[in-house]
């Protein structure tokens, strides 16, 4: 079996699709056109167990697994598909009979990515082929059947999109909510049925999304939030085993950051707590009690604050997060942001006395304690899936350049600044699987380094990726922080996540035994 090493916690497999039991810290397995991306947990396993592991996989587990055919509704031109005539057009045939052979073909997922749910449909008729638009949309409704190069595909959700819309679904393609989210799998067959406007209006009534559950105020309120802050949120460790479906991991963006908030409070690693950026919250305590503080802060600190006091998280320094964690974890859906005059509670069961904890000084992590060490900042970085295919020059100037990270960035990506790499330029490649830390190159040659809410799959070639160890540290560049990446190879990426991963656990140690 042929893989390649995708930065230091992911293989990609030249295979469609690998069914059956997995390995403990295999997170997820992403089928697209002809390739697997495994992810793993480098603390829980090693790229060697993973890659032993796939060598020994039967033939068996390596079939499509169970596929099924979809017939899905849609409404062709009009409002539903304003590029119709112009796809038309372009292929010298009239509107009808793009629909006749858009509808009359049999296609086949070969993917789901970009957003949860969307599929990538292989099998458009060669004619029908269209360039995506030089400028896109900046609002895609929901349900827009699209024609985008040689694909097909499905727009799950309204977001931005480049595609050429030739008509919409009245379906719900994915609901998080329903006992299976996403209506369509890597593998299933689909064929589209021409409907009017009626029946669609019909069919969008039945297959309303479910309604999300009424947020409930918390038994045991802790917090009102006085102000929310520029982009607070609840964040975890991330969720796994969704990437298949489109959905990206997400989580916390300075994960080592929150895991010591928790560790200060006696928390699994994991539990939730609020992310603050930038400029973070404003909090009134509805009574006493203790917290875990770190990140882009003095120091990280287990403080307690009485009844009536604030919690005041505007001023960051020395990065662009902190974390604050409460025993037993924050209450509220991870990824909300939070909103002015809600209240915030704790997980932790009623009985449990939060005002009996006194506070501790300072506790740190050493050297991979926050705020960022003084001098120039760099990100460890390995060659990327398609570093063979840029120049020496560009491959030179990624390393050389000092970067400054743009405005534009978010949770999804940092944008970089900088002078332009020259990009391969293949529009007809179909996107492939991508991870957190992917440092993609579109073609305005400025670098992007994919973040923790990114997609799963992208069509951007991929120079470099940043080390497993390093992606705490995306999560406290600011904009208009500069940085370098400094190349480094697998063996001493692997051993670095080792040693932050020892410091970590001494870390937690010393504050139980405190």
């Amino acid at each position: 079996m042929r893989f390649q090493s995708y930065g230091d916690s992911t293989l990609v497999v030249e295979q469609t699709q690998i069914v059956g039991s997995r390995p403990t810290g295999v997170t997820d397995i992403v089928p697209a056109f002809g390739s697997c991306a495994v992810h793993f947990d480098p603390t829980l396993t090693s790229l060697v167990a993973v890659a032993t592991w796939l060598d020994s996989i039967s033939s068996d587990s390596l079939a499509r697994g169970d596929t099924k055919l979809a017939e899905l509704s849609i409404a062709y031109g009009g409002e539903f598909g304003p590029d119709l005539e112009s796809i038309a057009s372009r292929a010298g045939l009239a509107a009808d009979e793009v629909i006749r052979r858009h509808a009359a073909a049999e296609y086949r997922v070969g993917a789901i990515g970009f957003q949860p749910g969307f599929p990538y449909l292989e099998g458009l008729p060669a004619e029908l082929h269209t360039p995506r638009q030089a400028t896109p949309r900046t609002r895609v409704a929901a349900g827009s059947v699209g024609i985008g190069g040689p694909y097909t595909g499905v727009y799950p959700s309204e977001s931005p999109g480049g595609w050429n819309l030739i008509g919409r679904t009245p379906l719900t393609l994915f609901d998080p909510l329903r006992a299976e989210p996403s209506l369509l799998r890597t593998g299933d067959r689909v064929r589209f049925r021409p409907i009017d406007a009626e029946e669609f209006a019909r069919l969008a009534a039945e297959s309303a999304p479910t309604p999300p559950p009424v947020t409930v105020p918390p038994e045991r309120p802790l917090f009102r939030v006085i102000s929310p802050g520029v982009q607070t949120t609840v964040q975890g460790l991330g969720r796994f085993g969704q990437q298949h479906l489109g959905v990206g991991p997400g989580g916390a963006m300075d994960t080592r950051s929150l895991r010591l908030a928790n560790l200060l409070v006696g928390n699994d690693q994991a539990a939730p707590a609020i992310e603050a950026t930038l400029v973070g919250p404003v909090l009134e305590c509805l009574e006493a009690v203790t917290v875990g503080v770190a990140g882009a802060l003095p120091s990280a600190r287990r403080l307690r604050f009485n009844e009536g006091q604030q919690i005041d998280l505007r001023q960051l320094t020395g990065g662009a997060r902190a974390y604050l964690a409460l025993p037993g974890g924050v209450t509220g859906e991870v990824g909300e942001p939070l909103r002015a005059n809600r209240t915030i509670g704790s997980l932790a069961p009623s009985q449990v006395d939060l005002r009996n904890r006194e506070p501790l000084g300072k506790a740190t992590l050493g050297s991979v304690a926050w705020p960022l060490p003084a001098g120039e900042v760099t990100l460890r970085v390995l060659p990327g899936p398609d570093a063979p295919r840029f120049s020496e020059e560009a491959l030179d100037r990624l390393r050389q350049t000092e970067w400054t990270i743009t405005p534009q960035s978010n949770r999804m990506g940092l944008r970089c600044d900088g002078p332009p790499l020259d990009a391969p330029a293949d529009d007809d490649a179909p996107s492939q699987p991508v991870v957190t830390g992917a440092v993609q190159v579109p073609p305005d040659g400025q670098p992007i380094v994919l973040a923790a809410d990114r997609q799963t799959l992208g069509g951007y070639p991929v120079i470099g990726v940043v080390a497993s160890v390093d992606w705490p540290r995306l999560g406290q560049l600011r904009p208009d922080d500069t940085f370098r990446f400094e190349p480094i190879d697998l063996p001493t990426a692997q051993r670095l996540r080792r040693q932050a991963e020892r410091e970590i656990a001494i870390a937690a140690v010393g504050l139980r035994l405190s």
